[in-house]
């Protein structure tokens, strides 16, 4: 169920125009937005994830040249409760996407995932965050950006585990797919463990099209281009952690254009 967020819960997020709080045990979303050429939209989202709740966001935003769009996150997870995100982007204008994870309860799960198809002039920063700070919770951070043109990004990933997290587990990885001599990219991941008993890993790559896979794929028929959108296709359903492949198909169909 949707409410307004209160004139105290609104301070605490910058430049709200769209504000709401998702409260109980929500449904799965699954939405497909068009920004409008040279529109400026900001979005912020404050959600509470009640104990023992499966919760999924999926957002996909078609963002033109000229136009920007930023999202701000809240998300607090309790007890028992997970919480599936994944943001997708088809961009030739700025994005800013800023998420804030707090799981709260013991045994929470959070799955985060980011995929970018962006173009031309386009700009893509992305910053999540996300803090356990409970025994036994699970988490994963997956964003992949594909880079053309003169496209620029940057992404940071940050998970920090703190004393009372035992036994937890926190991956995150940041991944880029660059295409041409201008386009570029800067990954930013960290992780602060406060604890002992845990599991933890980050990593970071940004790589250009294998000219191997890509002749290997020519030689079986296909042109260079469909080539390279099986490769940007496959790159991309990376970030789809963990969700049925209808919905993975129906994603990557939007971003890829």
């Amino acid at each position: 169920m949707l409410r307004p967020l209160s004139e105290d819960e609104r301070l605490t997020l910058v430049d709200p125009r769209e504000f709401y709080v998702l409260e109980g045990e929500p449904p799965s979303w699954d939405e497909v937005t068009s920004i409008r050429p040279g529109e400026r939209r900001s979005i912020s989202v404050k959600i509470h994830v009640q104990a023992r709740a499966r919760a999924r966001m999926i957002r996909i935003f078609d963002v033109p040249e000229g136009s920007r769009l930023t999202l701000y996150h809240h998300v607090i997870i309790a007890e028992g409760a997970s919480w599936d995100n994944v943001i997708g982007i088809r961009g030739q204008g700025e994005v800013t996407i800023r998420r804030a994870i707090d799981m709260l309860g013991s045994g929470a799960a959070v799955r985060l995932g980011c995929l970018a198809n962006m173009d031309k002039n386009s700009r893509i920063s992305v910053s999540d965050e996300i803090f356990s700070q409970a025994p036994q919770t699970k988490n994963d951070l997956h964003i992949k950006i594909v880079l053309k043109q003169q496209a620029r990004s940057e992404v940071r990933g940050r998970v920090v585990v703190n004393e009372n997290s035992q036994q937890s587990t926190s991956y995150e990885r940041l991944d880029h797919l660059v295409f041409g001599d201008q386009a570029t990219a800067v990954s930013i991941p960290e992780l602060e463990v406060k604890t002992d008993d845990v599991k933890c890993g980050h990593g970071a790559t940004t790589s250009r099209p294998g000219e191997t896979e890509i002749f290997y794929l020519a030689s079986r028929g296909l042109s260079v281009s469909v080539a390279e959108q099986l490769l940007t296709r496959g790159f991309l359903a990376g970030a789809c952690v963990d969700l049925p492949q209808e919905i993975i198909d129906r994603t990557l169909d939007v971003v890829l254009g």
